[in-house]
């Protein structure tokens, strides 16, 4: 939030306004010369207007701008930490590490993020989005869900097509939805991250054939399949061919013959499952990592500082020059709507 100078030199002088109000904003104006370093760096803002009659978002330069009256701030819940809603407090902590890693490739690392996490659970985050959108209309909130996409054009999974019925972008202003492009979270995790962290363990045979799907995928230029396999419960043939995507099921079907497949030769044949059920079907075409992917992602992330993860990751997640896409749209995003200074979250 900020406004320039002498708005905000005016808008302490305003007697109307509450104690509150005024002691935030005189607050804002101490710190202004730090604000306006972090405009260089967000894409959105609000932006305190005076006079202003109504709230209204307005397009500048590539930056969204929300204009709002000196009133917005008129009560100690309007200068809050922003909540952001995940499925569940792992996801949330590494969205959070994705935005420190966005931050140290933008040269930033100092900047601070804080926020109030909250899990929605998988089949009642939608129910919980409405619930900050509805108890406050002023308390900033941010959710980002799975697509639960089984190939990149298939259709949106049934808990986000629920929740974006519930976002009313042009009006809900103090709230944002982000649906994933990828099919989870967890397949946003880099290879090289699951390479360290497999390294460290012994004996687990499912995540050794895991870390020779993500070596072949890698050797042979075919990364984007990592971005919609079912990681943690592993990819089934007849799951490839239901998508009846033949683009999709031809990329995949060069995974064909490697050593973590098992596939029957009858059903590649047939171009179909021969059992017609997901869970019948035993034609494994990338083995899982285990249902506690991020539990333990997190627990490897939290012993080891973000600087020498990202440098670890770097050639994986940058090239020439530019980080991966969904890692900066999201890193963005949260750096958007959680950014504070050293005091009131601003």
């Amino acid at each position: 939030m900020a406004s320039n100078r002498e708005t905000l030199s005016s808008i302490t002088q305003i007697q109307e306004l509450s104690s509150t109000a005024i002691a935030t904003y005189k607050r804002i104006l101490y710190e202004l010369t730090t604000i306006m370093v972090y405009f260089s760096i967000v894409k959105r803002y609000i932006e305190v207007v005076y006079p202003c009659y109504s709230s209204s978002v307005k397009e500048d330069s590539g930056k969204t701008i929300i204009q709002v009256s000196p009133s917005f701030f008129s009560d100690s819940s309007q200068i809050q930490k922003t909540i952001f809603l995940c499925e569940n407090l792992d996801d949330s902590r590494f969205y959070k590490f994705i935005v420190k890693c966005f931050l140290i490739h933008k040269n930033q690392s100092r900047v601070k993020i804080t926020f109030n996490e909250r899990g929605g659970g998988g089949h009642t985050i939608s129910q919980e989005f409405k619930k900050i959108r509805d108890s406050n209309p002023k308390q900033l909130g941010i959710c980002i869900v799975d697509s639960d996409k089984f190939f990149p054009k298939s259709k949106l999974g049934n808990t986000a097509c629920t929740i974006k019925k519930e976002w009313r972008p042009e009006h809900d202003l103090h709230v944002y939805l982000c649906v994933l492009k990828s099919r989870e979270i967890e397949n946003l995790i880099p290879c090289q991250i699951f390479f360290d962290y497999i390294s460290k363990q012994q004996g687990d045979k499912d995540r050794e054939s895991f870390l020779k799907f993500l070596k072949f995928v890698k050797d042979q230029n075919i990364s984007d399949i990592k971005m919609f396999i079912d990681i943690k419960c592993g990819t089934k043939l007849f799951d490839i061919f239901e998508s009846k995507e033949k683009q999709w099921i031809s990329k995949i079907l060069k995974l064909q013959g490697a050593s973590f497949t098992a596939l029957d030769e009858n059903c590649l044949s047939a171009s179909r499952c021969l059992k017609n059920q997901s869970k019948a079907c035993s034609c494994l075409i990338c083995p899982r990592f285990g249902e506690h992917t991020m539990a333990n992602i997190i627990n490897y992330i939290d012993n080891e500082s973000n600087h020498k993860i990202y440098q670890s990751c770097k050639a994986e997640l940058v090239q020439d020059g530019v980080i991966n896409e969904e890692w900066e749209d999201i890193g963005q995003l949260i750096l958007d709507w959680c950014i504070a200074t050293e005091g009131k979250i601003t």
